[in-house]
């Protein structure tokens, strides 16, 4: 049967022609795509109202086309994000290894730095203490060394005395009193020194300064009691230096020791001080080099994101236009009435209500007897092309009653 002449169904935004059914689910969601794709085309709004009226004819062959290329060009950045996001994820891979390294060398900077720390303080203790130790020694040394200079000096005059002034008064080669008075003080002296009996040093001047052949018993023996005790003397006090002298040389040589350590402590201390300064600076450095590392890091991996992020946008990009040439196709090759074609772009333009061509043709179609007549002789096809051809009411009626 069919409907009232003033009835207009609708559904989702497209108008049906009588006997026709409604556009379906499918339908609806093709041109949803294409109308996106539209959109989305960079084309002047002019060709795009062209490609949405006329998908069975040449509009439908120039969106195919502006897809297509629009699809190579969607396909051309798409390759160009993948790439741009596979060297930055190259990129971002190695500036995590850099990272890596850069904290590993930081920490074992900073291990090395507290080493030589450590060692720095543990030498400059230890090259305190050895000087310390050698200046004690020295000081020690220095009052042996004059105790020693000392016994020398006893022992040297004592035998230039005995080698001297007492060996010409014994045999009484003076020449003159003057000289004979200048040896026998000389020899008065040293016995002084020697600590000899005061019977002794008291007879010693008179028998010494009395020649020898005029010398008499008492004399004589005076003479060797003092002869005796100077030699007694000058053989002690050279005992004592042979028995000090090893001692002496000791001394003086763990003296030497002593400076010799405490001064390679000093250079060691002062080695352990550079290097310190060095680790130091080595530590500080790594330390930078890791914070540019992680700031670089930092820099790529927001990069990386939005390149990502990009990428998806052109994958995105890609699909749609895929999926649209893929609508268009169907769209093309269903066999809906011309008629439609007016209500699908409306409803890809905003969706408006139907083609005014399409209510004009339906508002001005006479009753039951013509459109009995239309039905019985005119078929769908001829009908959709004299709505596409924007025919008017008159031609239509005189096709009819013609036919």
């Amino acid at each position: 049967s069919n409907p009232p002449a003033n009835s207009k169904p609708r559904s989702s935004g497209f108008s049906c022609a009588p006997h026709q059914h409604p556009v379906d689910a499918m339908s609806v969601l093709d041109v949803e795509a294409v109308r996106k794709a539209v959109q989305a085309v960079d084309v002047p709004s002019e060709a795009k109202a062209l490609f949405l009226s006329d998908l069975s004819g040449t509009g439908g062959v120039l969106l195919s086309a502006a897809l297509t290329d629009a699809q190579r060009k969607a396909a051309n950045e798409l390759r160009s994000a993948s790439e741009a996001v596979a060297a930055a994820d190259k990129e971002l891979a190695t500036c995590k290894e850099a990272l890596a390294e850069a904290g590993k060398q930081a920490e074992e900077t900073s291990v090395a730095a507290d080493e030589a720390k450590a060692k720095v303080t543990t030498l400059n203790k230890a090259a305190k203490e050895a000087d310390a130790e050698h200046k004690a020694a020295e000081r020690d040394g220095s009052a042996q060394a004059k105790y020693w200079a000392q016994l020398r000096e006893e022992h040297e005059k004592a035998s230039a005395i005995c080698d001297g002034s007492l060996k010409l008064l014994c045999e009484g080669g003076w020449v003159d009193e003057d000289i004979k008075a200048a040896s026998v003080q000389a020899v008065e002296s040293l016995l002084s020194d020697i600590g000899v009996e005061k019977a002794l040093a008291s007879a010693a001047p008179a028998a010494l300064g009395t020649a020898p052949d005029l010398r008499k018993p008492f004399d004589t023996m005076v003479v060797e009691g003092v002869t005796e005790c100077v030699a007694g003397k000058v053989n002690e006090l050279k005992m004592k230096l042979d028995e000090d002298s090893t001692a002496d040389r000791l001394a003086e040589a763990e003296l030497l020791g002593l400076w010799a350590i405490a001064a390679c402590s000093r250079d060691d201390a002062g080695k352990a001080g550079e290097a310190e300064v060095e680790a130091s600076a080595s530590n500080k450095r790594a330390h930078a080099d890791e914070g540019i590392a992680r700031k670089r890091l930092k820099t790529l991996t927001t990069r990386s994101t939005a390149l990502a992020t990009s990428k998806a946008t052109c994958e995105e990009a890609a699909d749609m236009i895929e999926e649209a040439t893929a609508a268009v196709e169907r769209l093309k090759a269903a066999p809906p009435p011309a008629a439609e074609e007016a209500p699908i772009a409306a409803a890809a333009e905003d969706e408006v209500e139907e083609a005014p061509m399409a209510a004009a043709a339906e508002d001005e179609v006479e009753e039951a007897p013509i459109a009995a007549a239309a039905e019985d002789e005119v078929e769908e096809a001829p009908m959709a092309a004299a709505v596409e051809d924007e025919v008017e009411e008159a031609p239509v009626a005189m096709e009819v009653e013609a036919s």
